[in-house]
């Protein structure tokens, strides 16, 4: 007698089912966790680009302190003191900032207009640069207004930021002064500005010019129209800032780019900050495969549980069987005489749990998993959809009716879902299944399985491939339906008892119904099923 415990079929059945309700849970908490995630990065990066935010923000205004403090000792000391009194305050004022390159004034006074670069490193007074005087001069010269802008000026072919004073009146004279600043000087000093965070920064102005930004040789060259557009999927809650997840180029990894307005002085820059995604997901990934491996080892000992647990079934079953044996020899008579009148009923029943048991075989499960196991990576939800129908097709195998007979609604649909678990195996190679069926004939009454079998008949002993699809079409006629497929019969295939049309045969000749008939046409298989009347069923 065989007895491994797992060469029993429904301990596979059973390790196949427990898998599979374990395969869907992991797969809904996968999706639950994904989701998670992506929220929780979104939050993160938040935070992180507040952080940066903050940090730019304060570091500019570190800069233009000193020239507001400057301002404040010009108005403070106008009419008291004179231009070369308050010169050594304003110089100290205006080049004490880290970032700051040089400073500049002018004295106007009278038709004499003086331009003065301020050096940072020795605090003396040098010629300005003829691009910085240009400048300096045109807007001093402005009679329209008192408060000019900065503005960003080309000086010996590099970008330099202006930031002017106001105009500040001294007697019959004019002074005017401000701050000089080398974007490629000031984006190596951001550099080590909040060092430590996981983000990168990136300053553009009004009129699409690098400010800042982390690759250095970029500074001052006009900005891609992709970034120009500056236009995030996702309001923040200032109502100002916004967001979008793409792929950094610079960083090489996704990022979520956050675009927000960026005031400094009388300049009116946007900030552009991306935060990278990576971190939090490397966390949760990790998490994700500890809860995969405690999934798996759950379901493993649930296995085991139950193959223990059959196993002492197994052993307290002989126990019992041995004992019943010498009571069933006793009835050996008895039973002869109903053999005779249950034979046919008997013959059908086990015919059926034949083609039960071959549904139920493992090869047909362990091509199933295979094709999900390709699934779950690269399409989770034609996955999730596989699952589904594996578990019905299941379902309906294990749970025949008691007459042997289904109504044409159910085998269709049962039909429809083996056929999509088929077309998942060999893709295009298997075409759609073409079906008509009158609604009239919804009820009538088939052979349990019987499409089925014909369905799995066609893949068994067909060419299945790109170059020679199978076509497979399902009709209902008058009194019966036809099923029919291209005939390309393999070379390959060991020679066919022909089991599933036996089966066919036997059942509908125990209904005492005719009609049943296969053939080959031409180049096309047809079968025909007639359909079976209730007042065919024998009664019990």
């Amino acid at each position: 007698m065989k007895s491994g415990i797992y060469g029993s079929k429904y301990f596979i059945a059973i390790s196949a089912f427990v898998l599979l309700v374990f395969t869907g849970i992991a797969t809904v908490l996968r999706g639950k966790f994904n989701a998670r995630t992506e929220q929780i990065s979104k939050d993160i990066g938040s935070q992180t680009f507040q952080l940066k935010s903050l940090a730019l923000r304060e570091e500019f205004n570190s800069i233009l302190k000193g020239l507001y403090t400057a301002e404040e000792l010009a108005i403070q000391t106008r009419g008291i003191a004179s231009t070369d009194q308050i010169l050594p305050g304003l110089t100290k004022l205006l080049t004490g900032g880290a970032a700051i390159g040089d400073a500049w004034y002018v004295e106007i006074k009278d038709r004499d207009t003086l331009v003065k670069s301020i050096d940072k490193a020795t605090q003396g007074i040098k010629p300005a640069h003829p691009d910085l005087r240009a400048w300096v001069l045109t807007q001093a010269r402005n009679k329209k207004s008192k408060d000019p802008n900065g503005s960003l000026v080309r000086i010996a072919g590099s970008l330099h930021w202006i930031e002017p004073s106001a105009y500040h009146f001294q007697g019959s004279g004019t002074i005017f002064f401000g701050i000089d600043i080398n974007l490629t000087d000031l984006q190596k000093h951001l550099w080590n500005v909040n060092e430590k965070g996981r983000a990168t920064a990136t300053i553009i102005d009004s009129s699409g010019y690098y400010i800042s930004n982390p690759e250095e040789e970029l500074v001052g060259t006009r900005v891609p129209d992709s970034l120009m557009r500056l236009s995030g999927e996702v309001r923040l809650a200032d109502s100002l800032s916004s967001y979008e997840t793409i792929y950094s180029s610079f960083l090489q990894v996704p990022v979520i780019r956050y675009y927000t307005p960026f005031r400094v002085g009388s300049m009116n820059w946007t900030m552009v900050v991306d935060t990278p995604l990576f971190v939090v997901i490397e966390d949760t990934q990790a998490i994700e495969r500890y809860a995969m491996l405690i999934f798996v080892a759950s379901a493993l000992i649930i296995l085991l549980l139950i193959a223990l647990a059959q196993a002492k079934w197994q052993k307290e079953f002989m126990l019992r069987q041995e004992a019943e044996m010498t009571k069933q020899r006793l009835s050996l008579e008895k039973q002869a005489l109903m053999l005779t009148t249950e034979r046919q009923k008997t013959e059908n029943a086990l015919l059926q749990l034949d083609k039960l048991k071959e549904k139920v075989d493992p090869h047909f499960l362990f091509n199933s998993l295979t094709s999900v196991n390709a699934l779950i990576e690269e399409k989770p939800e034609l996955a999730k959809s596989f699952v589904v129908k594996l578990s019905r097709v299941y379902r309906y195998v294990l749970d025949p009716p008691e007459s042997g007979l289904a109504k044409l609604s159910q085998e269709m649909r049962f039909a429809t879902e083996y056929f999509f678990l088929l077309q998942i195996r060999f893709g295009s190679s298997l075409l759609p299944l073409a079906t008509e069926i009158r609604d009239e004939h919804q009820n009538a009454l088939l052979p349990f399985m019987s499409i089925q079998i014909l369905l799995e008949n066609a893949v068994k002993h067909n060419i299945v491939s790109k170059a020679s699809p199978l076509h497979i079409r399902i009709e209902s006629l008058d009194n019966g339906i036809m099923v029919t497929n291209n005939l390309q019969l393999r070379q390959d295939q060991r020679a066919s008892g022909k089991h599933g049309l036996k089966y066919l045969q036997k059942t509908f000749a125990f209904f005492g119904v005719s009609g049943f008939q296969y053939e080959l046409t031409g180049d096309t298989f047809v079968c025909f099923l007639p359909f079976i009347n209730s007042k065919d069923i024998p009664t019990p």
